[in-house]
């Protein structure tokens, strides 16, 4: 439900507890919020001796196949944030426009998997 009440005409208060810019540009925040922890996560599994394979992968590959697949997806998961973040989608290539919208899709695929 949105909270914007009319005081006067085509006067708004915004109540949400973030500026407004950031429903109007949802995607470019999101994004911005997601890329540093999608880092950190590539980063702990590269590093980690702990690093974990989703299960999915882990019945389909061995461990270092299914790593390697991992580390893969989540690459394309930063490239895609990375793309939304700095709001440079339209000006891409068709081929990173297309890029981009497989790391979503791989996100959203492996999005109960984002832990370690």
């Amino acid at each position: 439900m949105a909270k914007i009440s009319n005081r006067k005409k085509n006067e708004a208060e915004w109540s949400w507890p973030f500026p407004i810019e950031e429903a109007w540009n949802a995607n470019r925040f999101i994004a911005k919020y997601a890329l540093p922890r999608i880092q950190a996560l590539i980063e702990i599994e590269k590093t980690s001796p702990y690093a974990t394979v989703p299960r999915v992968l882990g019945e389909k590959y061995s461990v270092e196949q299914g790593l390697r697949l991992w580390l893969k997806y989540l690459g394309e998961m930063e490239f895609a944030f990375h793309v939304f973040s700095t709001d440079t989608f339209s000006f891409e290539t068709k081929e990173n426009q297309e890029r981009a919208k497989q790391g979503l899709h791989l996100f959203a695929e492996y999005y109960e998997c984002l832990w370690n």
